[in-house]
């Protein structure tokens, strides 16, 4: 799935946002979006490389970090 804001992530960080999200230490932002006459739902997936991460963001991000690598 193609992210809607993957324009917003530094060229130079894309190989790396798409590992972090693949071994799933971050999460893309889903939201769905339908009318009321559509059949099927738009699914749009979202990044947000421009937000502040929390520290609970981060506790868990550290976290899937650790066990993905440190096996």
């Amino acid at each position: 799935m193609v992210l809607a804001d993957q324009d917003d992530i530094p060229d130079h960080l894309k190989g790396y946002v798409q590992l972090a999200l693949d071994l799933n230490i971050l999460n893309a932002h889903f939201e769905v979006k339908q009318n009321p006459y559509d059949l099927k739902p738009d699914i749009i997936a979202t990044f947000s490389p421009n937000k502040d991460v929390t520290r609970a963001e981060y506790a868990v991000a550290s976290t899937r970090y650790q066990a993905a690598f440190f096996k």
